[in-house]
C-alpha cells in the first residue's frame, strides 16, 4: 500500500510539474504579444511649410515730420480721415516768416535797381571808348616823343608829307562815317554801339591827323630841347590818363560785381524763406488714412520731430521672424497663407517679398526677418479685415509634391545606417529600405519596394525599436488605426 502511495505521489508530482511548465510557457508567450498602430501607404499631395508669427503692418506708410520749429496754428485733418498725397494736414504760424519775406523782397528790389543803375552808368560813360581814346593818345605821345628825341632825317620830310595826306583822307572819311552813323542812330536804324565806334574812329583819325601835321611841322624846324621836354610831358600825361581810365573801369567793374553778388545773395535768402514758408504747411507724403496725429493747435513743433503718420490700409504686409534652421528654405516669391486670431476662420493669401540677409539675435536664438505682402485684406463681404498692429501667423509654402507615395513621419526608422519602414505582410514583419523625398511636419515622401495599401507600423515607439525582420505577427483590426499584435517565436 505504501508503495502504491509513493507511485501515485510521484505520478501526481510529475503531472503537476508538466502542467506548471505548460502554464509558464503560455504566460510567457502571452507576455510577448504587444499591440501596435499601423497606417496605410497612400498617394497624396504633400506641401512643406514653415510657420512663424509676426505683426501686420501697412506696406505704404509715410511719416509727417516738421522741418521747422514753430507753433501749430491750424489742424485740417483728424485721425482716421482719408487724405490724398500732398494734402495739407496742419499749418504752423507763419506771421514772422511772412514779414521777413516781405522785407527781403524789398531788399531785392533795391539791389536790382542799384545793379541796373551801375549798368546804365557804364553804358553812358562809354567806359570802353575812354580806354581806347586814352590808348590812342598814349600811342601818339610816345611816337611824338620818339620822333622829337631823335630829330628828323632827310627822308622824313617826304614821309611826313605823305603821312599827313593819308591822315587827312582818313579823317575826312571817318568824319563822313561818324555823321552818317549819328543820323542812322537818331533814326533808330543802328544801335548806339555802332555810332560810338564810328565816333571813336573819327577821334582817332583826328588825333592821327594832328600828329601827322605836327610831325611835318617839326621836321621843318630843327628839334629844340623845349620840344623834347614838351613831348616827354605829353607822354607822361598820356600814360597817367590811360592808367586813370583803366582804374576807373576796374572800379566800376568791381562795384558792378559787388552789386551782382548782393542780388544773388538776397535771391538765395529769398528762396530759403520761400522754402520755409512752404514748410509751414505739413502735407501728407502718401495717400491713405491719417493713422496718427500727436500734435494739436497751440502746441510747439520741433524741427525733425514726428507729428503724424499716414498709412494705406488696403496694402498690408506681415513682418515675421523665422528660426535660422528654416531661413535657408525661404525664397522671395513663395506663396504664404496668413491667419490671425483677430479674424477667426479667415485666411489671407500673400507672397514672400523680402528675406533679411543677416540674422538678428533674439534671446540667444538667431532669427531672420521675413516680409510677406498680402494679396488682399478681406476674406469676404461680411468678414473682418486685418489692420496694422494686429498679430498674425504665416505659413510659408516652401515645396509641393503631387500624387506621391507617403507615409507618416514616425514610420521611417534607421536600421544599419539606412532608412527603412516596417510593414505587416502575411503575418510577419518585413523591413523595406526606402529613399525619402519631401518631408512635411507629419508625412514623408518615400520611394522603394512599396505600394499604396501596404500597412506600415507607426507605433508605439518602443515596439518599433524592438521589432526585427521576420517576426511573426497577429493583426487585430478592431479600430480604424489597425492595432496589430505581434507574437515573437
Amino acid at each position: 500500500m505504501q508503495g502504491r502511495k509513493v507511485v501515485f505521489l510521484l505520478t501526481g508530482l510529475l503531472v503537476a510539474i508538466a502542467m506548471l511548465s505548460l502554464l509558464s510557457r503560455g504566460l510567457e508567450s502571452r507576455a510577448q504579444v504587444t499591440p501596435v498602430e499601423t497606417r496605410e501607404v497612400t498617394r497624396r499631395d504633400l506641401v512643406a511649410t514653415i510657420t512663424a508669427s509676426g505683426i501686420v503692418k501697412s506696406a505704404v506708410r509715410g511719416e509727417i515730420r516738421s522741418e521747422l520749429d514753430g507753433r501749430v496754428a491750424r489742424v485740417n485733418v483728424r485721425e482716421g480721415e482719408t487724405v490724398f498725397p500732398g494734402q495739407v494736414i496742419l499749418e504752423l504760424d507763419r506771421a514772422e516768416l511772412a514779414l521777413e519775406y516781405d522785407r527781403v523782397n524789398a531788399d531785392l528790389a533795391a539791389a536790382e535797381a542799384d545793379l541796373a543803375h551801375l549798368g546804365s552808368m557804364r553804358a553812358d560813360s562809354g567806359q570802353d571808348l575812354e580806354i581806347l581814346q586814352a590808348q590812342a593818345r598814349l600811342a601818339l605821345a610816345r611816337t611824338r616823343f620818339e620822333d622829337v628825341s631823335r630829330g628828323p632825317a632827310e627822308v622824313d620830310a617826304v614821309r611826313a608829307e605823305s603821312a599827313l595826306d593819308q591822315a587827312e583822307m582818313a579823317l575826312r572819311e571817318a568824319e563822313r562815317d561818324a555823321a552818317l552813323m549819328k543820323e542812322l542812330y537818331e533814326a533808330g536804324a543802328v544801335p548806339r554801339d555802332t555810332m560810338d565806334e564810328a565816333v571813336a574812329r573819327f577821334e582817332t583819325c583826328r588825333l592821327q591827323y594832328e600828329v601827322a601835321k605836327k610831325e611835318r611841322e617839326a621836321i621843318a624846324n630843327a628839334p629844340r630841347r623845349a620840344d623834347v621836354d614838351a613831348a616827354l610831358a605829353q607822354l607822361r600825361e598820356a600814360e597817367a590818363g590811360l592808367a586813370l581810365a583803366e582804374a576807373q573801369a576796374r572800379s566800376r567793374e568791381a562795384a558792378e560785381r559787388a552789386a551782382e553778388e548782393r542780388v544773388a545773395h538776397i535771391k538765395a535768402h529769398l528762396k530759403l524763406l520761400e522754402k520755409q514758408l512752404s514748410a509751414t504747411r505739413l502735407k501728407a507724403p502718401v495717400g491713405g488714412i491719417l493713422a496718427s496725429l500727436i500734435i494739436s493747435p497751440g502746441d510747439l513743433a520741433s524741427a525733425g520731430a514726428l507729428v503724424g503718420e499716414v498709412i494705406d490700409p488696403g496694402r498690408l504686409l506681415v513682418e515675421a521672424a523665422v528660426d535660422e534652421v528654416d531661413a535657408g528654405h525661404i525664397r522671395v516669391g513663395q506663396r504664404v497663407k496668413v491667419s490671425s486670431d483677430a479674424c477667426p476662420g479667415q485666411e489671407f493669401d500673400g507672397v514672400v517679398t523680402y528675406v533679411a540677409p543677416c540674422a538678428i539675435p533674439e534671446r540667444g536664438v538667431s532669427r531672420f526677418n521675413v516680409r510677406v505682402a498680402l494679396d488682399k485684406t478681406h476674406a469676404g463681404p461680411t468678414g473682418g479685415a486685418l489692420r496694422p498692429g494686429m498679430s498674425a501667423d504665416v505659413e510659408i509654402i516652401t515645396a509641393r509634391r503631387s500624387g506621391v507615395l507617403a507615409v507618416p513621419a514616425q514610420a521611417v526608422a534607421m536600421r544599419g545606417g539606412r532608412k527603412v519602414v516596417l510593414i505587416a505582410a502575411g503575418g510577419k514583419v518585413k523591413e523595406v529600405p526606402v529613399a525619402c523625398g519631401l518631408e512635411t511636419l507629419t508625412d514623408i515622401e518615400v520611394a522603394g519596394n512599396l505600394q499604396a495599401g501596404d500597412e506600415v507600423i507607426v507605433g508605439p515607439y518602443e515596439v518599433l525599436e524592438t521589432l526585427s525582420d521576420g517576426d511573426a505577427v497577429s493583426v487585430k483590426r478592431d479600430n480604424p488605426r489597425h492595432f496589430i499584435e505581434f507574437k515573437v517565436e
